[in-house]
């Protein structure tokens, strides 16, 4: 599920998903604390669903160098061995 809008939030539709799937993996470019994948973990407490999460996420502070940046963003590889992880539990 692609998420493109955040507000409004589609909660039913994440809850139908996870409910459905057993398992989540949010990737945003959001700091690990206080972003998306906080709010998506809410979204399923509240209601009650368990499921297998992970995340991928912005650990540190951005730096202004490129070269940097790209290493702490979400990147292809980061995603892919995350999922790959999640799809092992």
């Amino acid at each position: 599920m692609d998420l493109r809008t955040v507000s409004p939030l589609d909660k039913t539709a994440i809850r139908e998903a996870v409910s459905k799937t057993g398992r989540l993996l949010v990737v945003d470019e959001d700091y690990e604390a206080f972003g998306l994948s906080g709010e998506l973990s809410a979204v399923l407490l509240e209601a009650g669903i368990s499921c297998k999460y992970a995340r991928v996420c912005t650990r540190t502070t951005i730096p202004y160098a490129r070269h940097h940046e790209d290493q702490c963003l979400p990147n292809k590889q980061r995603i892919c061995d995350e999922a790959r992880r999640l799809m092992q539990r």
